[in-house]
């Protein structure tokens, strides 16, 4: 079923124009994360991309979801610095690639909370100080510690499956 047999609240043309106008408004890309973004959406992506991803995840996206990725954009534009391009994450300095499980667990998999399930404040309490006054090399230091804590203990896709 293509985007024309179906009815959608948007479409290509409207939404580039809206971009554009957007844009208009904000020459000097003064708006939050618009500097990144600067009111572009990336191609679109091949639909057999999306099909072999949700192959290899047994999942099936939204409909919505993959004619936006498919026939609109795949990422660009949006809120702050906008929209992560179709199987990308935010690696802080550059966008990441989920690599079979990284960040967003297992798919397929029921998520597995229910109510709150975020860390106490005594975990984010031991989160350095990354202060101005640090070397660059201490505060590399610091950061890897952290991110190793955060990858074990918040990101694990023991907790993450179906996110």
């Amino acid at each position: 079923m293509t985007k024309t047999e179906m009815q959608f609240s948007f479409d290509q043309k409207s939404i580039l124009q809206l971009l554009a106008e957007i844009k208009k408004n904000d020459p000097n890309l003064k708006v939050f994360g618009s500097r990144i973004h600067q009111y572009q959406l990336n191609p679109p992506l091949p639909i057999t991309e999306v099909d072999e991803f949700e192959s290899k995840y047994d999942i099936t996206f939204p409909l919505d979801y993959r004619v936006f990725i498919t026939e609109i954009g795949n990422g660009g534009a949006g809120p702050y610095y906008g929209l992560f391009p179709f199987g990308k994450y935010d690696a802080l300095r550059e966008f990441g690639r989920w690599d079979d499980g990284f960040l967003v667990g297992r798919l397929s998999t029921m998520f597995p909370h229910n109510e709150k399930w975020n860390l106490p404040e005594s975990f984010w309490e031991r989160q350095p100080d990354l202060t101005p006054e640090i070397s660059i090399d201490e505060y590399d230091r610091l950061s890897d510690v952290w991110n190793k804590e955060l990858e074990a203990s918040y990101w694990n896709p023991k907790i993450m499956n179906g996110a």
